[in-house]
């Protein structure tokens, strides 16, 4: 099923892109930094748009053994 991805901090799901390659969810922080995160599992996916995640609360899993992260302001 691969590795569990948990929310390192508390994140809100703005977008998530199945059908992006490896698909990707867009993430908020509650600093207002976007974190984006793809190559998931979407058939093991537990985040859905609008859905608060608190730290340590499950995004999903991975499809393969890694994954992309991209943390940014957005600007």
């Amino acid at each position: 099923a691969g590795t569990k991805i948990v929310a390192p901090t508390t994140l809100t799901v703005k977008v998530a892109e199945t059908d992006i390659a490896g698909g990707c969810m867009l993430l908020n922080t509650t600093d207002n930094l976007n974190m984006t995160l793809c190559h998931f599992n979407w058939d093991m996916a537990h985040a859905d748009v609008g859905q608060t995640i608190q730290p340590g609360g499950r995004l999903g899993y991975t499809q393969s053994t890694w994954i992309h992260m991209n943390l940014d302001t957005g600007v």
